[in-house]
């Protein structure tokens, strides 16, 4: 029998994919246009792209949002290898990268990552510049060959000659990505964008931006909030000197402080924004074991 955990995250991705509309809070928001949400995964990496003068949809996305250590990157990996998803880790690393890392409270950073995350989700990639951002940061050598800051849309045809997880392929094969080619490929190969995003690389560590950009009738978004217990990603972060601290514990007090008023403030976030977008908020444990698999069947994903 599956766990409890595992059914639990079944169910929350077939609600993601073939939403029925229901009141309450966070299990699922009606959209401001009261439009059903359903995410068509029917293309594929391999398989045919829309044709000239067919109807498009409007362009999808997912938007995984979460503090670090949340368990985010494990559950965009899932979605990062559905062949339909054309998956970035962490989009806004990109701002930081190209503007000097500037806080995420200052004016030049929020202006330049409103213009970046807006032009993801519609398959833009606003300069050279970006595009070339992306080609060197997915594109890295690494030890392993499991990374899960791969974006396989990037790392496969017809960026590269062979799919990543070909064992012919070699980052060396793929030639430099070409502004152009991804824009098209993006909006025609793919049926809809994930992205990974963590709050503290978010202007004032808020969900208030992201809101502001997908209210827009030019695509749709939904949310997927992960909420961890503080107590287990506390020491998480400090192994990983996210916080110092000392015997006074008090980098701990202030860490963990700061963990319960963010996640708070973004919970309600949506309930004050103008726009009402589809919120479904994932409390992970320890014990969460989530199969890729069982995912995909459940949400209707074909393997």
């Amino acid at each position: 029998m599956l766990p409890l955990s595992v059914i639990v995250l079944m169910l929350l991705t077939l609600g993601l994919l073939f939403p029925k509309e229901k009141e309450g809070a966070f299990s699922v928001i009606k959209h401001k246009q009261n439009a059903a949400f359903n995410i068509d995964l029917t293309e594929s990496r391999d398989g045919k792209v829309f044709q000239e003068g067919e109807t498009r949809k409007k362009r999808q996305n997912l938007i995984i949002v979460a503090h670090g250590r949340s368990g985010s990157t494990f559950l965009g990996n899932i979605f990062n290898h559905h062949p339909n998803v054309f998956y970035l880790f962490e989009p806004y690393q990109t701002v930081e990268r190209l503007h000097g890392s500037v806080a995420p409270e200052n004016q030049e950073y929020q202006e330049k990552a409103f213009q970046w995350m807006k032009s993801v989700f519609q398959c833009d990639f606003v300069t050279s510049d970006h595009v070339k951002d992306l080609e060197e940061y997915y594109r890295r050598k690494y030890a392993a060959n499991y990374n899960p800051l791969k974006s396989l849309a990037l790392l496969s045809p017809p960026f590269c000659p062979y799919n990543a997880t070909d064992l012919r392929w070699k980052v060396g094969s793929c030639p430099p990505l070409d502004q152009k080619t991804l824009e098209e490929t993006c909006k025609t190969k793919y049926s809809i964008t994930v992205v990974k995003a963590l709050f503290n690389r978010m202007p004032s560590k808020s969900l208030k931006q992201l809101l502001t950009i997908c209210d827009t009738h030019q695509f749709d978004c939904k949310f997927l909030f992960l909420v961890r217990d503080p107590r287990a990603i506390i020491p998480s972060s400090n192994a990983n000197s996210f916080f110092k601290d000392d015997t006074s514990l008090e980098g701990t007090r202030d860490f963990s402080q700061e963990i319960c008023r963010t996640t708070e403030m973004n919970l309600n976030s949506n309930k004050t924004n103008r726009a009402v977008f589809r919120m479904y908020v994932v409390y992970t444990s320890d014990s969460n074991f989530w199969d890729a698999a069982g995912v995909w069947d459940r949400g209707g994903m074909s393997r």
